[in-house]
């Protein structure tokens, strides 16, 4: 499952650089979504290198905090960015208004999260299990 954790890790950190040329070129819904979809590639490749498989972005999320969160194996507050920004990405996907879904602040959050919690997922896959 290493080389699969690996490749979720790849398109991880790829789909956060495509959310960060979104935003620059005045795409905040498109960037919401990208920064939530390198989180979720992150989280699923830390569940891999734990043995645990999820099929759904709910799925991961409530894995991601049953295993990490909650135990404290992971800082909880990566949870909570895995929660607020699906439902950020669910507003910037499926809800046309308000006008704009997401605000450039928002997406810059949002981004800032997705930073943070690969850098915490590449940390997490290089310690020994």
């Amino acid at each position: 499952m290493k080389s699969e954790a690996d490749a979720h890790i790849r398109l991880a950190v790829e789909m956060l650089r495509e959310a960060e040329m979104d935003l620059v070129n005045g795409f905040p819904r498109g960037s919401a979504n990208g920064a939530y979809l390198a989180m979720e590639h992150a989280a699923r490749a830390m569940l891999l290198a734990d043995g645990q498989r999820a099929r759904k972005h709910q799925e991961v999320i409530g894995l991601f905090g049953a295993v990490f969160a909650k135990s404290k194996r992971v800082d909880p507050k990566f949870h909570r960015y895995l929660i607020d920004d699906f439902d950020l990405r669910n507003v910037a996907e499926y809800d046309p208004l308000p006008e704009p879904p997401v605000s450039p602040e928002r997406a810059v959050q949002s981004l800032e999260h997705a930073r943070e919690f690969i850098a915490m997922a590449k940390k997490f896959l290089e310690e020994p299990r």
